[in-house]
């Protein structure tokens, strides 16, 4: 068949074919090709990481740093006063919380609405590093940001730290975009606008700060190529900074708390003299909690962070931009850091962001890694039909495995049964590789491990977030809110309804001994509503002389009885203390010498690891934790009669 000529006075071109809508680089100029699948699965990461930050975020009372952050804010909203002057650590995220309670929203939601919305907002900042670590491993980190479990946690807190994390991530990613892109205004405009933010964005900033400085100063000759500019920048920073800490010039004093943010971060990290009230989150976690915790709660980051990070100056792969900006040293001495504050004296929970980022780095690379083996592993038939055998295999482990961690008695059975299904997946391997490829085989291992390791990762996000009740340790802090404040609330509620005809009008007489002790900042956030609170010294004089209906007693006075023979009380739960340390009881494991290996195995069992294995499946424990109570005495029917009026 010959082809037919062009007609004449015609200039028709023969066009090649057209590029789908969704390829996998999103590089191209077209609009038509703007939403790429790259584009929809960071799409999908932040929706869901979306879910995971907002979903029952009411769900959890706060603790009492959260109570201290979000009654402050109330207080500076409000204009109502407080039993001591409360001073935030945050400039910026007590601007923006006070913007909020300004608008008339309420309650535990509302007050880590800010962290939340910052944490969904770190999911994007890999778009920005993937000149430096490609696009596949960009979009494997923004993945692993929004499932995991330790920045889950941390931005459903009502604290700054999810702010400056997510600033930091923010002027890195723009840092690695002037390296590996052409000069952009825009994007030094909003570096200048987030280095001002992240400066007054509280004590997690000062954690962060030399690591940017340290990548500033490793490719200062590629970033700080031309002056131009730096006028405008400066304005910006200067602009943005004092904005955000005084809440859009409404607050004046929020520029001091700058310096005040520096002050508690130095006190959280070398625990020198932290008080209590600013802090409580810091001190009393041992030295080997933040081990603890990494290999409990982040399986994943253990294996694949650790191991990304060795293989990755090793890599062949690495782009000539990636290297230029030794990329792999810097994530060493990110790691490093971490790895510094998660054991320096304080070990506040705030230094894990520092120390999981460069792991979630780590393992976004050898994550990517295995996807690119896929086409050369992953698609025989062989292959599939060992996952499939290796999956059967996990599952019936599992449940073998479950079984055996719920009894508090050693089952010799139970264990034989699981030692043996691990052992026949490892000869399975084995016998594979040793038949076909040993590459493929260690490549199946791999990346059945991965799974495995993501899925446990996954749980722990659902077992510290989504499984609440007042008998799981599924506190990252060494304390929590208790259950009991709510049950406090709603029967203050009621007999105030009762009595003065409103739930909120009944007049309360609150003894503390210390006005700025964290129990009493979880009290005052509970009790904010109520119109006629006082907080006084516990002097029973004076309620003799003219006694409330109800008076509370804070945890901070002991040893005191009742106001007076007409009350009535009752104690509540209003602050949890626990560490995973508290889970094996003190004593020797076996007193008698003489007894046998089976003995001494179920003992160890019993006292050691059944405790161990059941809070890591479950987040449960057996032996109580430190509670701390308040007690609401109410004043009888029968005594004399008071005004409601009058306080």
């Amino acid at each position: 068949m010959t082809r037919m000529p062009p007609l004449a006075g015609t200039n028709i071109e023969m066009s090649s074919s057209p590029k789908p809508v969704w390829a996998l680089d999103g590089g191209t100029g077209s609009s038509q090709a703007w939403f790429t699948v790259e584009r929809a699965l960071y799409l999908f990461a932040f929706i869901a990481g979306i879910i995971l930050r907002f979903g029952a975020l009411a769900q959890k009372p706060l603790n009492s740093l959260e109570a201290w952050n979000a009654w402050a804010a109330w207080q500076t909203a409000t204009d109502l006063p407080g039993p001591a002057e409360l001073t935030p650590v945050s400039p910026l995220w007590h601007s923006l919380q006070t913007w909020l309670f300004w608008t008339g929203v309420d309650g535990d939601g509302w007050a880590r609405s800010v962290a939340a919305a910052a944490g969904a907002l770190l999911i994007l900042a890999p778009w920005g590093l993937r000149g430096l670590m490609g696009r596949p491993a960009a979009l494997a980190l923004s993945a692993l940001i929004a499932l995991d479990p330790w920045l889950v946690t941390l931005s459903r807190l009502a604290d700054g730290a999810m702010l400056s994390a997510a600033l930091a991530m923010a002027l890195l990613a723009g840092a690695a975009r002037l390296l590996t892109n052409r000069r952009s205004v825009i994007v030094e405009r909003m570096m200048a606008v987030s280095a001002g933010l992240f400066l007054v964005s509280g004590p997690t900033a000062w954690s962060f700060l030399p690591l940017l400085a340290t990548f500033a100063l490793m490719n200062r000759r590629a970033l700080f190529r031309s002056a131009a500019g730096w006028r405008e920048a400066l304005l910006l920073f200067t602009v943005s900074a004092v904005a955000g800490a005084t809440a859009g010039l409404t607050q004046l004093d929020g520029v001091g708390l700058v310096s005040r943010s520096l002050t508690v971060w130095l006190e959280s990290v070398f625990a020198i003299g932290a008080p209590a009230a600013t802090m409580p989150a810091s001190g009393g976690y041992p030295l080997g909690w933040p081990i603890t915790r990494l290999l409990i709660d982040q399986p994943l980051l253990t294996l694949f962070g650790l191991g990304g990070l060795i293989y990755l100056p090793l890599s062949r792969r690495l782009s000539s931009a990636t290297r230029d900006a030794r990329w792999p040293l810097f994530l060493w001495l990110w790691f490093g850091w971490g790895v510094l504050l998660c054991l320096s004296p304080g070990r506040s929970p705030f230094s894990l962001i520092v120390l999981v980022l460069p792991l979630l780095v780590g393992a976004a690379h050898a994550l990517s890694e295995l996807i690119a083996l896929w086409p050369r592993y992953g698609r025989s038939q062989e292959t599939s039909a060992m996952f499939l055998t290796l999956t059967v295999l996990a599952v019936s482990g599992s449940f073998w495995g479950i079984a055996m961690s719920s009894s508090a008695s050693f089952d010799a059975v139970l264990a034989q049964a699981v030692a043996v299904i691990a052992a026949v997946g490892l000869a399975l391997l084995v016998l594979y590789g040793a038949w076909t490829d040993p590459r493929q085989a260690a490549w199946i291992g791999a990346a059945s491990i991965a799974a495995l390791a993501l899925l446990g990762t996954i749980s722990s996000t659902w077992q510290i977030n989504y499984r609440h009740a007042p008998d799981r340790r599924d506190s990252l802090f060494v304390e929590k809110g208790g259950e009991g404040l709510r049950q406090l609330v709603q029967d203050i509620n009621t007999i105030s309804a009762q009595r003065a005809g409103d739930p909120y009008e009944i007049v309360i007489f609150v003894q503390h001994a210390q006005p700025t002790n964290p129990g009493n900042a979880l009290l005052g956030w509970s009790l904010r509503h109520m119109r006629r609170l006082t907080w006084r010294a516990p002097q029973a004089e004076e309620l003799a002389a003219a006694p409330a209906p109800l008076v509370i007693q804070a945890a901070d006075i002991t040893g005191i009885a009742a106001p007076a023979q007409d009350y009535i009380g009752s104690d509540y739960v209003h602050r949890v203390i626990w560490l995973p340390a508290d889970l094996v009881p003190e004593g020797d494991m076996l007193e008698d010498a003489a007894a046998g290996a089976a003995a001494r195995l179920s003992v160890l069992w019993t006292r050691t690891l059944y405790p161990w294995l059941r809070w890591a499946h479950q987040r449960r424990a057996d032996i109580a934790p430190q509670a701390e109570r308040v007690i609401l005495w109410v004043l009888s029917d029968g005594a004399e009669a008071y005004s409601v009026g009058t306080n």
